[in-house]
């Protein structure tokens, strides 16, 4: 399923948004603190593998990033990676 937000030039996906060629000042974590700030959310967490995924990980409560990941990600590692079998079980 494929997200899509509406705004002022339209409809577009969530990866068109967090897009650096969209908006060079949206990113991961500025999309992620408006939806939980807009929302009234409590409790967050985020999952991720990659560096555009650090601003992401400071805005959640919890983040964990996959194996073999980046060093130096501020993010709990899980012993699973993106193409894992066991990773469809939880999404």
């Amino acid at each position: 399923m494929i997200s899509l937000f509406k705004g002022e030039l339209g409809e577009y996906t969530e990866s068109y948004y967090t897009s650096i060629e969209f908006n060079s000042s949206a990113t991961k974590g500025y999309a992620v603190h408006k939806y939980i700030t807009e929302n009234g959310i409590k409790f967050s967490y985020s999952l991720g593998n990659s560096l555009n995924d650090e601003s992401m990980f400071l805005k959640t409560n919890i983040a964990f990033k996959m194996k073999d990941s980046p060093k130096g990600l501020t993010a709990v590692e899980i012993p699973f990676g993106p193409n894992d079998d066991f990773l469809r079980h939880i999404f």
